[in-house]
């Protein structure tokens, strides 16, 4: 008779096991990584790009900048302004502004001057890039301010305090390249004063330039707000600002604004205060050294020519 056969075709050859055992390691391997990667996107868009902590982080992130610039238009009295600012901190703390106003007259000519200043710790220097006026001399021609163009004018220190430099940095939104330590103790007396007062649940999310951000409602309380001023420049070496005082800006409504947060890079994009009025940000890390003019006259004498323009 012959011998039963059913045992040796019922079991699985030797050279087949491995190729299973391998499937099934390739099987967990596959399903880790597809864990891994949702979890991670999870953490992605639950913890990292939590607009609370997009929000902090671009706070922090405005106090170690290297330098910044800062774009606006707006318009005064009726004339529109356009006003660009570059803010370095290093090598040299220093700012430099550009600005031009346009005025147009009642017979449709334009009144259009454009200026730059320089702000450092100690010293501002000012100059008119361009002067264009309707106004016309005693023989009706237009007036010619081609010769007090680009003449540096400097103030005088000993007057009064240089302003450029710190109006360029102490907006709303803060910038300075603080030490780990004056930082830490900026964003500590941030949260304490409860300066930034965001609404979260309506913040919103934006596309601009491309970029992910987020839109945020705050109300900046403007007591708090000078008191961390204050502290900001004085670790910048520019005093103590005695000009400022938090208590006569206690009984003050808070500002309201919206500031938009790249979500990548926590940067401040843009900032609107309202009315059609807006700054911009890029630039941001630049350190682009601003060259302090080496001839210059006394704002005053600068001034003076100016006015004497027939």
């Amino acid at each position: 008779m012959p011998k039963n056969s059913s045992s040796s075709n019922a079991s699985t050859p030797k050279d087949e096991m491995p190729l299973i055992v391998a499937h099934k390691a390739l099987s967990i391997f596959i399903i880790a990584g597809i864990i891994f990667i949702v979890s991670g996107t999870m953490w992605w868009r639950q913890v990292y790009n939590n607009p609370h902590r997009v929000f902090e982080s671009m706070l922090s992130n405005n106090l170690s900048t290297q330098g910044v610039t800062r774009s606006s238009n707006s318009v005064t009295d009726g004339s529109p302004v356009s006003k660009t600012e570059q803010v370095s901190f290093v090598p040299t703390a220093a700012s430099r502004t550009l600005v031009t106003i346009e005025q147009k007259g009642t017979d449709g000519a334009n009144t259009k001057i454009t200026s730059e200043s320089i702000g450092t710790l100690s010293a501002d220097f000012s100059r008119y890039v361009s002067i264009q006026t309707t106004q016309k001399n005693k023989a009706g021609k237009p007036l010619d301010y081609s010769k007090v163009e680009n003449i540096w004018g400097k103030s005088d220190s000993a007057q009064a305090q240089p302003q450029n430099y710190s109006q360029s940095i102490l907006s709303l939104v803060p910038f300075a390249n603080l030490n780990a330590e004056n930082r830490d103790k900026v964003l500590k007396l941030m949260n304490e004063k409860k300066v930034y007062d965001v609404d979260y649940s309506k913040v919103e999310p934006k596309r601009m330039d491309g970029k992910s951000a987020l839109v945020y409602p705050v109300k900046v309380n403007t007591a708090g707000y000078v008191e961390v001023l204050k502290v900001i420049a004085k670790s910048l070496g520019l005093g103590d600002l005695p000009s400022l005082d938090p208590s006569a800006y206690k009984d003050q409504p808070p500002v309201e604004l919206k500031i938009t947060v790249d979500k990548q890079s926590r940067h401040v994009l843009e900032v609107d205060y309202g009315q059609d009025q807006k700054e911009l940000y890029s630039a941001y890390g630049l350190s682009l050294p601003i060259v302090q003019p080496n001839k210059t006259i006394p704002i005053s004498e600068l001034q003076q020519k100016v006015q004497e323009v027939q």
